[in-house]
């Protein structure tokens, strides 16, 4: 499925809304232990987005700086109301943010193109067909980038 720009989404409640105006990095399944405590699952996923192509466009989240499964801090946002993480900025990458694909308008769309922190996921929670990485995107990160760009079809409204 192709994506449509600007993507849009929200909390549960509707009191946060956001809009994602550019193509995405890359989106990753996260499987460290921090991420499955913090979801209640058995991964996070993230949406990697340059911070200028992202806005609220509604509201006002509250925050909280809690660190990742390799130690790093990252500001996470969340609704005051229903307590929904939108998303997040990563203190070590201050010109990204990590949105939660799940909380997209049409999160169908969205199609993870690399799987990290592998050595601690649940078995049955790895995607065969994903490229992986026993850590963080590391050393690979560009590599990776440039895989998952070219096998994911153009955003439309660009």
């Amino acid at each position: 499925m192709t994506l449509t720009l600007p993507m849009r989404g929200g909390c549960i409640c509707g009191n946060i809304r956001y809009e994602v105006a550019g193509h995405p990095l890359i989106e990753t399944m996260c499987h460290c232990t921090t991420c499955q405590k913090r979801t209640g699952s058995a991964f996070s996923m993230n949406l990697l987005v340059m911070k200028p192509d992202f806005a609220v466009t509604h509201g006002k989240t509250v925050t909280r700086d809690l660190p990742t499964g390799s130690g790093k801090i990252n500001v996470q946002h969340f609704c005051d109301d229903c307590l929904v993480r939108t998303h997040t900025e990563p203190v070590a990458l201050p010109t990204i943010v990590y949105v939660r694909p799940g909380t997209l308008d049409d999160p169908k769309a969205i199609n993870p193109g690399v799987q990290i922190w592998t050595r601690s996921a649940l078995p049955w929670a790895l995607r065969p067909d994903t490229a992986s990485s026993e850590r963080d995107l590391g050393e690979d990160a560009r590599e990776l980038i440039r895989a998952w760009r070219a096998a994911n079809p153009v955003c439309i409204g660009d």
